[in-house]
Order: C-alpha cells, then structure tokens, then sequence
C-alpha cells in the first residue's frame, strides 16, 4: 500500500510540476507563446486526469484572483513559496484570457469542482465590467459553475482544507526541488571523477610512450658501451675495429604523391600509393650499413634489389616480375617477397631506427636488419654481385627518414640463436 500511495504522489508532483511549467508560459508577455501554452494546458486537462487533478488547486486559485485583480507575479515568485511583496502591474489582457480560458476547461472538465467557487465574485465583476472576451469567458465558467449548484464562495472549514493541500503540495514541491539538487550535484561528481580518470589514462599512455622512448635509449647506450669495450687502446688512444666511412647518397625518383623535407632525406606520402624510393649508389665489394628512422608506420617497408632494378610508382616490388631481383623486410617482421615470406623478427613501430647491413664479401653474400640496434633473427643470403638498398610508402601519412649509408671495416653480425635464413630468388 505505502507503494502505491508513494507511486501516486509521485505522479501528482510530476503532473504538477508540468502544469505550472506552461502557467509560467502563459503569463510570458509574448501574445502568441501565451497563447500556446493555454493551447497546449488545456489540451493535457482534457487527456490527462493527473493534471486536471494537480491544476485544481488553492495555489492555481489565487494565482488567477491576482492576476484578474490587476496583480502581476514574476516567474521567479510563481515557482516559488516565499510572501515576497509583489510588483503591482497590470498583466495584458491576453494572459488574463488565457488563465480565465483554462479555468473554464477545468469547470468543463471536472464534476462539482468545489474550489473554484471561490472566483465567483470576481467573475461576477468581469461579466458586467471588463473586457468583451473576458466578460464571455467569464459568463462560459458561471455557467458551468451555476450547473454544479455553486453560486458562492466555499465555507471557511473548505477552505482550511485547500490551504492545508495547498500546503502539502508546496511540501512535496520543497522536497523535489532538493532531490533534483541532489540528483544534479550527484551527476556532476560523476563527471568530474569520469573526466580525471580520462585524465588519468592519458598520463599514463604518455609515461608508457616514455618509458618506450627510454628502452630505445637504453639499448642505444648498451650497444655503444659494448662497441667501445670491444677497442683496443693503443697509446692511451681509442682506436674504432669499426672504422666508418659514410658515403653520399641520392635519391632519384619521379614526382607523385609524397612530400620531400628541404636539405634531408625525409620522405613522406600524401595519399594512398605504391612508391619505391631506391638508395644510390649501389654496392658490391665491402661491408655496408644503411640506417633510416621510420617515423610513420602504415604501410612500409624496407629492403635490397638487385641494382638497376626499376619498380614504377603503383607497383609492388615483392609481385612479379621485380620479385626476383628484390627481397623485402616486412613492417610485420616477416622477410620474403609475393605470398612467400618467413616470420621471426620485431615488428618495426614509429619512431623505430632501422638498419640493413650487407656483406658482399662474405659467402654467400647476405643482409642482416637492426632494429633499434638489435640484430633480428631472419636474415637474407645469396645477394646478387651489386645491390640497393630501398624504402617503400603506401598508406598517406607514412614516413621515412634516411639517415646515413657507411661501409665498415668489418661486419658487426652475430651468430645468435634461432636465426632463419631466407635465400634469394
């Protein structure tokens, strides 16, 4: 039972508070919304029992012998309980119109409703003195009130009554009003804690990015430290095993659908495109190291031709008939070209340096990739007698760097375990 009464209470609040919202729209001083708002009222009396019910009320009473006595409330003090003193104004005639149209609906709509009988006098006064749509609406409303036997204000006994209602709706309205308070500070804790956890997530994506950055630089040092334990020191000097020589290059490539950083050679595509970029010149007798920075991934790849080899833009160097004279290592780590290829290195990310190092002295000829200065496990072998080293784009945005092309005095190729060789052809 206490559920179905708080059920009903609830809906009396709701239709109540809807009911007052279009009052308020009512007394709005522009004609045509106030107009609509009595349009609209009187259409929710007639299909809906609960507004009729919420709108029959002491407060909806006096609210209309104020107006029609020539006193005007602001919203502020309609939609709330304070006696403030009101502003003495005079309403327009169209809003007056519009509160006497409803009362009528209500008259129409509601058998024996009792607490209108106190606009009796009022509307007594209008009928012989005020304005001529006025005075007919208030001839229509004592018509309806004269039909259900009323010809005179309610006994003081029914009006305590309506007050101590009048009351317990201005309660109930009180305790709503701290509830949607409540509900709307609950709301916006809500969202702040949502809005620090985003905070939150992206500070700790930014400290894994960091923490990736410093494993690069980490291994960068390691490799340098052990290069530099691997010198000998010859008269309190430090003389390199790798000597380095760096050797110019150029690229030479068709105009299309990339951009070119001015004094470097960094590349970048603008949309989505097959483009090889060969390295000149070609090697042959030696120990080289090639070393790009891949600052987009997307889709592009790195490798060796056979030199002179030529791959249009929109073609791939890994479908025939390049494929013979060309191996790739794959972003994905696997090495190969068409559909046979062999996996077992680290996938290449952005930001990740990158190497090819070729012996064309060793037998068979082979290269070796480098990621971020670690030799990956599957290497290429049988390298023809002169070769290239080369870069592909493809997806907009993807972007390369070339860095430097040295022959070194002797490789620095490891035997490590599981190494998989891929042979050329």
């Amino acid at each position: 039972m206490l559920g179905v009464h708080g059920l009903r209470r609830k809906k009396h609040s709701r239709a109540s508070a809807s009911g007052w919202a279009l009052i308020q729209i009512i007394l709005n001083s522009d004609e045509i919304l106030s107009r609509q708002g009595t349009d609209a009222l009187c259409k929710l009396i007639v299909a809906d029992e609960q507004i009729r019910d919420a709108m029959l009320s002491r407060r909806f009473v006096d609210l209309v012998l104020e107006i029609l006595n020539d006193q005007k409330l602001s919203k502020k003090q309609i939609s709330s309980s304070t006696e403030s003193e009101q502003e003495e104004e005079s309403e327009p005639i169209f809003v007056k119109v519009g509160l006497l149209t409803v009362v009528q609906k209500l008259a129409e709509e509601i058998e024996n409703p009792i607490i209108l009988g106190a606009l009796i006098p009022i509307l007594e006064e209008i009928k012989k003195n005020r304005e001529k749509e006025m005075m007919k609406k208030a001839k229509s409303i004592l018509g309806c009130l004269k039909e259900e036997g009323m010809s005179a204000p309610q006994s003081n006994e029914s009006n305590e009554k309506d007050e101590k209602i009048r009351q317990l709706e201005e309660t109930n309205r009180r305790h709503e009003e701290t509830i949607r308070r409540n509900n709307e500070e609950s709301r916006r804790k809500i969202s702040d804690l949502e809005q620090k956890d985003e905070q939150n997530k992206m500070k700790i994506s930014d400290l894994q990015r960091k923490d990736e950055e410093n494993k690069r630089k980490i291994t960068d040092l390691e490799r340098q430290l052990a290069d530099s334990k691997s010198k000998p020191i010859i008269n309190n000097q430090i003389v390199s095993q790798l000597k380095l020589d760096e050797i110019p290059i150029s690229i030479t490539v068709p105009s299309g659908s990339y951009t070119k950083k001015e004094g470097e050679f960094t590349y970048t595509s603008t949309q989505n495109e097959w483009k090889i970029f060969p390295i000149s010149p070609a090697v042959s007798k030696g120990v080289y190291r090639c070393e790009m920075k891949i600052n987009k991934v997307g889709d592009n790849h790195v490798g060796v031709m056979k030199s002179g080899l030529n791959v249009p833009f929109g073609k791939w160097p890994g479908y025939e008939p390049y494929c013979q004279d060309c191996k790739v290592f794959f972003y994905s780590g696997a090495v190969g070209q068409q559909s046979q290829y062999t996996t077992g290195n680290q996938q290449i990310k952005d930001g990740d340096l990158v190497s090819i190092q070729v012996n064309m002295d060793a037998t068979p000829r082979t290269a070796h990739l480098f990621i971020n200065g670690q030799q990956q496990p599957v290497f290429i072998s049988g390298l023809p007698e002169s070769v290239q080293f080369w870069f592909f784009l493809n997806h907009k945005d993807d972007s390369v760097a070339i860095l430097s092309l040295k022959k070194l005095s002797i490789s620095s190729v490891a035997k490590i375990p599981n190494e998989k060789e891929v042979k050329w052809g």
